[in-house]
């Protein structure tokens, strides 16, 4: 028998060799880092991140993750409401014009969270969380943005953490309304983009679609009524001129 198998070691000797449980919540963590030692960022928000690593109960998890859906469709809706400023952003993305994205950004993001918090999902949270995994998900979340500001400032020696911070929860939130435009308002400019394609239209015919898209976003509010939809039907039409209209239908009855 092999007298240095676990089985055959004294069960201190094991303890101490194991390391930390892997139910043990002081070895959790979101810190990730690549081959290169390099910082590895979260591709969603470190409370949300955090949550998945805590041991809660079926019915409370499911409550946490309403909270986290319910702030995704307000920040689809705040798109929605804010669809003029939406475009002037993505105006700017198309020109690469690096002031005015950062400029209209700052702007969704004022209007949005005007204080800019760092963890803006911790409060709402902490309504279906016990008072042990509140203290858990913070440790969480501080070890994150701690390591991350830390990795950042090796880029940029000169610029202070609060500076760092700053930017990085800006990026953060970004990210968030990335996701938010790809959901909601990324389908609305296929469907532009299609009829451009398929009619060809004048540059004022483009200008006059682009407005009827917007118009429909902001009357409707992304939860759009038949009203809604026949209104920006009649926008599209009213748009084209008579051997644009018949392309349009063409094309729609190619695709049926």
């Amino acid at each position: 028998m092999d007298t240095m198998s676990p089985a055959a070691a004294p069960a201190s000797d094991v303890d101490a060799m194991a390391g930390p449980k892997v139910d043990d919540p002081a070895s959790r963590t979101l810190v990730r880092t690549d081959m290169q030692n390099r910082f590895q960022r979260l591709d969603v928000r470190p409370e949300e991140a955090a949550l998945q690593l805590l041991a809660m109960d079926p019915s409370r998890r499911v409550k946490a993750r309403e909270i986290i859906l319910a702030r995704a469709d307000a920040l689809r809706t705040h798109l929605a409401i804010n669809i003029d400023l939406v475009k002037e952003w993505t105006d700017a993305q198309i020109a690469k014009d690096s002031a005015a994205i950062q400029k209209f950004a700052k702007e969704l993001y004022d209007r949005f969270e005007p204080t800019n918090p760092r963890d803006p999902l911790l409060a709402p949270l902490a309504s279906v969380l016990t008072s042990d995994e509140q203290t858990q998900i913070k440790r969480l979340v501080d070890e994150y943005w701690e390591a991350w500001i830390a990795s950042e400032q090796k880029a940029s020696p000169k610029s202070t953490p609060e500076e760092i911070a700053q930017r990085l929860i800006a990026r953060t939130f970004n990210a968030e309304v990335a996701k938010a435009y790809d959901s909601a308002l990324r389908p609305h400019k296929q469907k532009l983009d299609a009829i451009i394609t398929a009619t060809e239209p004048t540059a004022d015919q483009i200008a006059a679609l682009r407005a009827a898209f917007i118009n429909y976003i902001r009357a409707s509010l992304l939860h759009p009524t038949d009203q809604d939809k026949t209104a920006l039907a009649t926008a599209i039409y009213n748009a084209l001129d008579e051997p644009r209209r018949i392309k349009l239908v063409q094309a729609s009855l190619n695709s049926l």
